[in-house]
């Protein structure tokens, strides 16, 4: 996501209440939900029908929430495929707030869902929530990936919310939270962590370098985060040194840097990153609200008013609204404003393949090339892994280092135009001639060879040249 959203994180950022536990179950993909019903006899069926469970009253403040958000906290605003009313499926412990970011706060604002599955048996873990602007109905996933080290202590890399659902699941892995991760500087992954912290205080906390945060860059205990240990290529003796390597990427992009730590499981031949890869399916992921996707997925006055030329989209069924429902939101995440979106055409050209989403490409990776470079070679050479694990859109994905190196195969390009540009500035200086050359103003290939349509990054042009009008990014690309 985009790491241009970085701001100030406070110790009070994720508030979750403690009510009396109620029973979690674990969701799982669509194609795992059909399982057997265990085997109830009469007597327990009459002594369950008779005797209710204890209510406790809602914590004022979490009465609040749910009269503004018109659901109570245990709701997580899914729908029965085929039904526009909630799941009341009796979980709970979803309640959490969170009013901070700005122009618009990540949401859910007050309840979000977890879902659990399991990557490798009894050792990695994924866990999901639901990630949203809100105000706006655009939605993805965030994900934080769970391994068990050999010593029977739990890594959590990329935190997310702690609700009690969230907590829940992580301590029915039956281990102790020992070390918690911060992989990025990007806001919507660093406003966890001081809370994760606290839920789990005995845990050592490991950072990336060079920590800002805006408007005031704040050292990390009033931000929440305490005793925090910070992540360097040169720091081999951690605890899980012998099953998990990492290589950290640290660059400066503008006015501030841009990081982000990538994590290799040497026995599950798995790689962990946060932003800098991500696979988009075609089907909505399951956390995914589908409420919101309907709505998404309709012909409003927005969409008819905003893109008038693209032909209308008449879905048969709820399933095909909800597709192209979530069509429309990739397509918003990845180009902020894309040229189609009432008929997403140009959908293909970011889904269904691994990707470095074009607004982290433009805004951040294209900025610094050279350093780019250097760490998608250190982790295709130096690692044999065959799954990825992003943070966002669907995981794990069945790729391999020539399907990361081809996804960012833009900075080599990139490498081709500077050192063209190089020998451009020599022929000039030997000529006397002293003009810029300057760099293209876009990064046309991806994956594969496959261009981004230059209609949809038009949005991103955009920004990117009011960004470097105030010196916010850098106005030619870094090689160096």
């Amino acid at each position: 996501m985009a790491q241009s959203c970085n701001f100030l994180a406070s110790p009070l950022v994720g508030i979750t209440f403690n009510k009396r536990p109620r029973p979690f179950r674990t969701l799982q993909p669509a194609n795992f939900r059909k399982q057997r019903k265990p085997v109830v006899s009469a007597r327990e069926k009459s002594k369950s029908a008779t005797e209710q469970p204890p209510r406790h009253p809602p914590l004022p403040l979490q009465e609040a929430a749910e009269s503004l958000s018109g659901k109570q906290a245990s709701d997580d605003g899914r729908v029965v495929r085929g039904s526009s009313k909630p799941l009341k499926d009796g979980t709970g412990g979803r309640f959490y707030i969170n009013v901070t970011g700005f122009p618009f706060p990540l949401g859910p604002l007050f309840a979000r869902q977890t879902v659990r599955t399991e990557v490798e048996p009894g050792t990695i873990w994924c866990f999901e929530q639901e990630q949203s602007l809100a105000g706006l109905n655009v939605t993805t996933t965030i994900r934080m990936t769970v391994v068990k080290l050999q010593n029977g202590e739990l890594l959590v890399y990329a935190p997310i919310a702690p609700t009690r659902e969230c907590v829940h699941l992580v301590k029915e892995l039956d281990a102790p939270v020992k070390h918690i991760i911060l992989t990025t500087h990007a806001y919507e992954h660093k406003i966890f962590i001081s809370p994760f912290q606290r839920r789990f205080p005995e845990a050592q906390v490991y950072v990336v370098p060079n920590l800002w945060s805006f408007p005031l860059n704040l050292p990390l205990p009033l931000l929440g985060i305490f005793n925090a240990k910070v992540l360097t290529s040169d720091d081999i003796e951690l605890p899980w040194s012998q099953e998990i390597s990492y290589k950290v990427f640290s660059s400066k992009i503008g006015l501030a840097p841009y990081c982000e730590v990538a994590f290799y499981h040497k026995k599950a031949k798995l790689l962990m990153v946060t932003d800098a890869v991500v696979y988009i399916p075609e089907d909505p992921p399951e956390v995914v609200n589908r409420d919101k996707l309907q709505r998404a997925g309709e012909d409003n006055l927005f969409v008819r008013l905003l893109y008038a030329k693209d032909k209308a989209q008449k879905p048969t069924n709820q399933d095909e609204q909800e597709k192209l429902g979530w069509k429309r939101m990739a397509l918003l995440i990845s180009y902020f404003s894309p040229e189609h979106l009432r008929d997403p055409v140009t959908f293909p050209r970011i889904g269904g393949r691994l990707i470095v989403m074009p607004v982290i490409q433009m805004l951040c990776f294209a900025k610094c090339p050279g350093p780019t470079r250097r760490w998608i070679d250190a982790i295709t050479q130096d690692w044999d892994f065959s799954r990825v694990i992003s943070a966002h859109f669907s995981s794990p994905v069945d790729a391999g280092p020539q399907d990361v190196k081809d996804a960012f195969s833009f900075v080599y390009d990139m490498a081709e135009l500077g050192a063209d540009k190089q020998t451009q500035r020599s022929k000039s200086a030997e000529q006397g001639g002293s003009g810029p050359i300057s760099w293209p103003q876009t990064v046309k290939k991806t994956s594969q060879g496959v261009k981004f349509p230059q209609e949809d990054l038009k949005g991103l042009n955009y920004l990117d040249t009011f960004l470097k009008f105030f010196g916010i990014v850098f106005r030619e690309p870094k090689n160096d």
